[in-house]
């Protein structure tokens, strides 16, 4: 067991070692620097047949479309004593991976907005926990997750990341049930007779019991709390019928102090989603409709020592979707009502006194999709589709065509080549202080403050099946052209100011995304895993004068190496991952000085430098007490976050020490590296 175990370490360390990083900075910050108090300037410097038995997580798709299997994720690194399905996505090719303070996923260069992520096909607004390092899904409660590059079916310009539910009634009561550090989830599944079927799955944090004098951001500590629950009802009113109704809801609160700033800020933001499912089989043929409703709401409130800030926002939709299939043809139809409040300001102090507008923004929107399968052989795939969109807000109906199409080869032994090429539009908008899908970003609807997004995109994608399926070389390819683009310029401190107008916070442009990703998996055996390499840029510009060039989006790594590793015998489930990445860019403060008492800054390039390399290594053991055929069994789980122990950088920032001088200086979490004891049963 021992040798296998170095088995991967070696795997991942090998990777640790050998991997050339080159963040190609534009401007160089260095931590620490001090500015003198002078009135003076100071600068600063869909299917596997494999002869193998397969042990992967991945059931592996076209190109980079994959199926995951939640059952397994488990032997994946888990954090805290939490396997999350959404980390692990972060692990893919194309996908970049986000720091400890980013909560969005990244798919090809675009926004986390571009990406849809959903329960059964039902966006979920905010699903990201503790800032990123968490779902809202609770694993137990799912049968698989499907991850795509390109979402052609919902009005979204990026990927997908898909939550499926079971649609096998089970034979008998079981469940599972996990237990962490911070936090215990556990879920259940119960028949009731031969039709019908109730799942439900809770989760709870308890985090600051035992880590609360560990949660600290630049030796600021913050409180955090969240929870999740889950009920579906499952129904088979008659062979090939299946009806699902399901219901989640989950809720976080954060409260956060800066003595430095003198600063405290409290985040209360809760989901709500509810959905009734109805799924028809009949030989060649299939029917899906569902009926939903899913919303997000934040609550935040700044508190300063000259000012207090309120900054409320909401969104809620409402909708109905229906695929048909039948053979070589697709009809699909997608409506959606949305309301949304975008960010609220109030603020108050000494002097003054501000409210923005109540806005309420009210939009439908609506597709129709006919796809056909212009040829349709072992060999040679052919497919056309025809989108029609149409946007509603309170002035004006607009239509829009967005066509699709996709081909493949296959060569047998010597591999498949797929490409797709086509047109995709977007009517929703998130942006906010942040740019990393935070909780205090907003929704907005197209329509006062831009015109709908729009993509063209093209990729291409090549697979190879090595040794009769043990291994599989994956390789694509892609361009993305976006137009009516929005990014948030503005500061905390514009809330304060009389004329704050959120039109005047938002840069309006374009951008172009184009990269390769490379992988090579391993997907039989007892040691299975994969290693992937991603290199790519995603740009903008913008009709802002003061933005005469190219900038790179705040969440652009242009090179990204990943490992992953896990490896199964007897009683122990052992898994390792690596990652290595170019910095973040962000806009550095070129110089500052203190006059009359108040520090004035002056910015350089917007989003010119960089933060440093972003490297992490993390392990998970999962040894088991009892094990029993079908995955039931107790043990306990060993992982191991940040084993390098690295400083990996959040953000720059202006910092003021005790002896009253400023500094300009990274973040990172005061905690090196986080070690983690669980408990789980499945039964």
């Amino acid at each position: 067991m021992i040798r296998r175990v170095l088995v991967i370490i070696v795997l991942v360390w090998t990777a640790c070692r050998s991997l050339p990083l080159s963040a190609r900075p534009v401007t160089e910050c260095r931590p620490d620097m001090e500015v003198p108090q002078r009135d003076s300037v100071s600068k600063l410097d869909s299917t596997v047949v494999s002869a193998s038995r397969n042990l992967s997580l991945i059931i592996p798709g076209t190109g980079l479309q994959s199926s995951v299997r939640t059952e397994l994720l488990r032997r994946a690194p888990s954090l805290l004593g939490n396997s999350d399905p959404l980390r692990f996505v972060r692990m893919l090719p194309g996908v970049a991976t986000g720091s400890e303070l980013d909560a969005g996923i990244h798919i090809q260069g675009t926004e986390h907005q571009h990406c849809i992520v959903s329960s059964e096909g039902v966006p979920i607004y905010g699903a990201s926990h503790l800032l990123g390092l968490f779902s809202v899904f609770i694993p137990g409660h799912y049968s698989s997750m499907e991850y795509s590059t390109l979402e052609h079916n919902a009005s979204r310009l990026g990927g997908s990341v898909e939550m499926k539910l079971p649609q096998d009634l089970p034979e008998r009561f079981g469940g599972e049930f996990n237990a962490g550090l911070i936090s215990a989830e556990g879920s259940v599944s119960a028949p009731l007779g031969k039709k019908s079927a109730l799942l439900a799955s809770l989760r709870k944090s308890y985090i600051n019991t035992l880590y609360g004098s560990f949660l600290q951001l630049d030796d600021n500590a913050f409180k955090y709390g969240f929870g999740d629950a889950n009920l579906t009802f499952l129904f088979r009113p008659g062979e090939g019928d299946l009806v699902w109704a399901d219901f989640y809801t989950g809720m976080d609160n954060l409260s956060y102090g800066s003595y430095e700033n003198g600063m405290d800020v409290d985040l209360d933001w809760h989901n709500l989603m509810g959905a009734l499912h109805w799924q028809r089989r009949r030989e060649d043929r299939s029917l899906k409709q569902s009926l939903y409703y899913t919303g997000f709401g934040l609550g935040m409130d700044v508190r300063h020592d000259f000012f207090d800030i309120s900054m409320p926002s909401d969104i809620a939709t409402a909708g109905y979707k229906a695929a048909f299939s039948m053979k070589r043809l697709a009809v699909s139809a997608d409506l959606a009502l949305h309301r949304a409040h975008p960010q609220r300001v109030a603020s108050e102090g000494g002097y003054f006194r501000q409210r923005s507008p109540n806005e309420l923004q009210r939009a439908f929107e609506g597709a129709v999709s006919l796809s056909y399968a212009i040829l349709d052989r072992l060999d040679w795939n052919v497919t056309a589709v025809a989108k029609g969109q149409f946007f509603h807000d309170e002035s004006r109906l607009s239509p829009y065509f967005s066509p699709y199409v996709s081909a493949s080869r296959n060569f047998g032994q010597a591999g498949k080549l797929s490409a797709s090429a086509g047109i995709q539009r977007q009517f929703l908008f998130q942006t906010g202080l942040s740019s990393v899908a935070l909780p205090y970003e907003f929704w907005l609807l197209a329509g006062k403050y831009s015109k709908p997004q729009s993509s063209f995109f093209a990729q291409a994608g090549y697979d190879l099946d090595l040794e009769g399926g043990a291994w599989r070389l994956s390789a694509e390819v892609y361009w993305r052209e976006l137009r009516h683009q929005l990014e948030y310029k503005g500061s905390i401190l514009d809330f304060v100011r009389e004329d704050y107008a959120l039109n005047d916070c938002l840069l309006k442009g374009d951008g172009r995304n184009y990269g390769l990703s490379l992988m090579l998996r391993k997907q039989a055996g007892q040691l299975t895993g994969w290693a992937a390499y991603t290199v790519g840029r995603s740009l903008r510009s913008f009709d802002d004068p003061g933005y005469p060039d190219i900038y790179p989006s705040a969440h652009e790594r242009i090179h990204e190496f990943n490992v992953m590793a896990s490896w199964t015998s007897g009683k122990w489930e052992l898994g390792g991952s690596f990652v290595a990445a170019s910095g973040t860019p962000f806009t550095a403060v070129e110089s500052m000085y203190v006059a009359q008492n108040q520090l004035i800054c002056n910015f350089a390039e917007h989003n010119g430098a960089r933060l440093r390399p972003y490297i992490r290594l993390d392990f998970s053991a999962n040894w088991y007490i009892r094990r029993h055929p079908g995955g039931r069994g107790n043990g306990l789980n060993f992982s191991l976050y940040n084993a390098l122990g690295r400083k990996n950088d959040i953000f720059y920032r202006i910092n003021l020490s005790d002896d009253r001088r400023f500094s300009y200086r990274s973040i990172y979490y005061k905690i090196m590296f986080l070690p983690s004891l669980g408990y789980f049963h499945k039964f």
